[in-house]
């Protein structure tokens, strides 16, 4: 009976984990919908929707006093601000780059994070450099033919560097996790997630009103940008979100990070079918260079 059950669990766990990769991976999709949005606008729009989503899902759930006292935590405005961060970043990148390109840049964040205990001298495991100099060999390879040959030059270098930001960003959050005083539980993803869609709804629509620049009330009245909307705040934002939280309580940390490095290669393929953009051949082959790494960096962990 034990063992009926936990097959069940693992299959929902997994479920799960694809369900987020699947979500993260169709943002770009979306956000290229919307070709003539201002990024705030979009960002605004995203917010509002998992706003109003998140709330209604909280309006059911008994843990509701747990995340006002984790609101009261400091960590939980500064986690929640680097969301907001990060959100824009991915917005502004997948406007300007190629979709794929982006997601794979997104997903360097575990670089960052052993850059970040080379720099101050922690002790770090041969198999993460080794991962981390694949991983960043396999960028090269991706990064630099596709500049060479893009008319846009610009704009897609400036998006390519916007989602090597998002991965700092991303993982400046996981080490604030890590850093954290042990006097304090981590607030939970879900505390988090309710303050950073609050707060990045309202500097958004304070910064857009201010500036006389808010279309997206206007815009929304139509149909077609309110589905696509829907999904970007839905699909794209609070199934990922919740999904790897299930997934992450389910499986193994191991099995949970290599189902999420399986994003950049779903969103490359969601970008040909969808919008029938074409990554180069070096693309796939850098790609597999940056996910092998990132695999090297987290198979050497012991599961929990």
């Amino acid at each position: 009976m034990e063992k009926s059950k936990k097959n069940e669990l693992d299959k929902v766990g997994l479920s799960a984990a694809w369900f987020a990769a699947l979500g993260w991976a169709s943002t770009g999709i979306f956000v290229r919908h919307f070709p003539n949005w201002p990024p705030l606008n979009i960002v605004a729009g995203r917010f509002l929707v998992a706003f109003v989503a998140i709330s209604l899902i909280l309006l059911f759930n008994h843990r509701r006093a747990n995340i006002t006292n984790a609101i009261k935590h400091p960590l939980t405005w500064i986690l929640s601000a680097l969301m907001v961060a990060y959100y824009l970043c991915a917005t502004i990148a997948f406007q300007l780059a190629p979709v794929g390109e982006v997601s794979l840049g997104i997903s360097m964040s575990p670089v960052f994070v052993l850059l970040f205990h080379l720099l101050t001298g922690r002790n770090t495991p041969l198999i993460e450099k080794i991962g981390s100099a694949v991983s960043l060999f396999g960028v090269i390879l991706v990064f630099l033919p596709s500049f060479a040959t893009q008319s846009d030059f610009q704009y897609h270098v400036v998006g390519c560097l916007l989602a090597l930001a998002g991965a700092a960003i991303m993982a400046t959050y996981v080490l604030a996790y890590q850093y954290r005083s042990p006097k304090h539980h981590p607030p939970s993803s879900i505390s988090v997630s309710l303050l950073t869609f609050t707060l990045g709804l309202f500097i958004m629509i304070s910064y857009l009103v201010v500036n006389q620049q808010i279309l997206i009330f206007e815009e929304l009245r139509q149909t077609q940008p309110l589905l696509l909307m829907l999904g970007l705040g839905l699909m794209a934002t609070i199934v990922p979100t919740l999904s790897y939280s299930i997934a992450s309580q389910r499986l193994s940390s191991m099995l949970t990070t290599s189902i999420r490095l399986a994003t950049p290669t779903i969103a490359a393929l969601l970008a040909i079918v969808f919008l029938h953009e074409m990554p180069a051949v070096w693309f796939w082959f850098g790609s597999s260079f940056v996910i092998g790494g990132l695999l090297l960096m987290t198979w050497q962990k012991k599961t929990p």
